[in-house]
């Protein structure tokens, strides 16, 4: 709040007064900082408005852990499956990337659409191999039984 008031250039009696009358109610705070810090409307949340975002988010990341397991319900060999796996989240990771570029930010040209595409490829690819790192980094610490083998 400090860096937004001072921008002001208030008198330091009156920048004190403004922010101990703010911190004195935590609602006015949060609709001030929203406000006049990050320039976002006033809104007044709502039931609905949080079970849909909650089922949003339930159903983003049920989508984005079960779609890259189809492959291996459906190839007999797992290493198939699992090429088949990488090549369907490297996909899905770009159209996911191209569709938040359209959908969300103001540029939308094809060039900014591809270059969000491949950036969400990237960055998808090496949160996956962080996480195989650490599973393998895990199961060699404690064995089998790290990683539920028995």
């Amino acid at each position: 709040m400090l860096t937004t008031l001072s921008s002001l250039r208030l008198p330091p009696t009156l920048l004190n007064s403004l922010l101990t009358h703010l911190a004195s109610d935590p609602t006015l705070t949060t609709t001030f900082i929203m406000t006049f810090h990050h320039n976002l409307p006033p809104t007044a949340p709502s039931a609905s408005a949080a079970y849909m975002s909650g089922l949003t988010i339930s159903l983003g990341y049920f989508c984005g852990g079960f779609v890259p397991l189809l492959p291996y319900l459906f190839f007999a060999h797992i290493g198939q499956a699992f090429r088949a796996s990488v090549m369907v989240m490297v996909v899905a990771l770009f159209v996911f990337g191209w569709g938040k570029q359209r959908l969300v930010d103001d540029e939308r040209s094809l060039a900014s659409c591809v270059r969000s595409g491949v950036q969400m490829v990237v960055m998808g690819g090496l949160a996956a191999c962080a996480a195989v790192l650490c599973v393998q980094t895990l199961s060699g610490v404690g064995g089998d039984e790290a990683v539920g083998v028995a």
